[in-house]
């Protein structure tokens, strides 16, 4: 039979407001009847109406992160501090992943939606803007993480993806590399435009000149950066050093590199971004770009509850919307 607040105060001796008060921890209520009051709920497994208190507060103190792929070390890292810091802050969270289609991110929008989570963590696919136009539309709270839009206004944290791009390939050309593959992400994606303009900033200063075909564009999906490579080092080139989008990328390029008999760094010097090797333990640690991934989310997070205090009590006056860009840094790994 289930446990009710009324049972509890019954059992307790006192009302069922200060039964509610003393399971919130209420200094209104003696120290010694709440913790009493919270030793029965415990011993009879009393579970609160948690809907029943939405109902009344207009919130569910829940959260859902969207991401692109789970799979991706990188995303599981991001959501790992994102459950740990949203639950320090009295938030719930459940996630949901779009796998870079817009169909999907469209529907893990409706059901976060109709699931009255208090706002939305998203990293777009950037293919289209319908479900950001859908939340928009609604006056929903909502944060962009990761990827931003150039002609969207809106509340977004984001990683300096230039820079990122230019001190990767600086540090290749530092090494005495001036032919330089670049296995980039498609260009409709935020980051890969960014790390695009860093490392051509860093050819020109380098007085190296720019060449399109040195640029291949690939996904990070299972053999997608293997058969590139595959392609391009099974004939004759000149490459003596590749910058990978991501650390995914860079680690099946690795891969199919030694698989071919090129040894790395001592033929082809790799650097990368996302610098996962700082958090997982991995049989090789590659020279990467990284950044504070807790900081990241954590200012992604107080965005959003900022977001969701703001759209609860709206004012005449304009929001102004928050744009924030965290700091990289190269770590010199093996691979270079």
């Amino acid at each position: 039979m289930k446990v009710s607040l009324k049972d509890l105060a019954q059992i307790c001796g006192c009302s069922v407001t200060s039964v509610s008060r003393a399971l919130k921890d209420s200094d209104t209520i003696s120290k010694e009847l709440r913790e009493k009051v919270k030793s029965k709920a415990k011993e009879l497994g009393y579970v609160p109406n948690l809907l029943a208190g939405s109902m009344r507060t207009g919130y569910t103190n829940t959260l859902a992160v969207i991401l692109p792929d789970l799979r991706n070390p990188y995303f599981s890292l991001l959501a790992k501090y994102a459950e740990e810091y949203a639950t320090s802050k009295g938030y719930s969270v459940f996630f949901m992943t779009t796998n870079e289609i817009s169909e999907h991110e469209h529907d893990a929008v409706m059901k976060a939606m109709q699931k009255n989570v208090d706002g939305i963590l998203l990293l777009p696919n950037q293919l289209d803007t319908q479900s950001i136009d859908i939340m928009n539309k609604m006056n929903f709270p909502y944060v962009l993480f990761g990827r931003i839009f150039d002609d969207i206004k809106a509340d977004s944290v984001v990683v300096n993806d230039e820079m990122g791009g230019y001190l990767a390939t600086k540090h290749l050309i530092e090494k005495g590399h001036s032919r330089i593959l670049f296995l980039n992400s498609f260009m409709h994606i935020f980051s890969s435009q960014a790390r695009f303009r860093g490392y051509k900033k860093a050819l020109k200063e380098g007085g190296i000149p720019f060449n399109e075909e040195d640029v291949k564009y690939i996904s990070t999906k299972i053999g997608d950066s293997e058969k590139i490579v595959e392609e391009i080092f099974s004939k004759e080139n000149d490459y003596t050093a590749i910058f990978c989008y991501c650390d995914v990328i860079a680690f099946e390029a690795i891969f199919r590199l030694n698989k071919m008999g090129y040894a790395v760094p001592q033929d082809i010097a790799i650097a990368s971004t996302d610098d996962i090797h700082s958090e997982i333990v991995l049989p090789i640690q590659l020279t990467s770009v990284g950044f504070d991934r807790a900081e990241y989310v954590k200012c992604a997070i107080d965005t959003l509850i900022n977001n969701i205090k703001h759209a609860a009590s709206p004012s005449k006056k304009e929001k102004e919307y928050v744009q924030k860009m965290i700091d990289v840094k190269l770590t010199i790994g093996q691979t270079t």
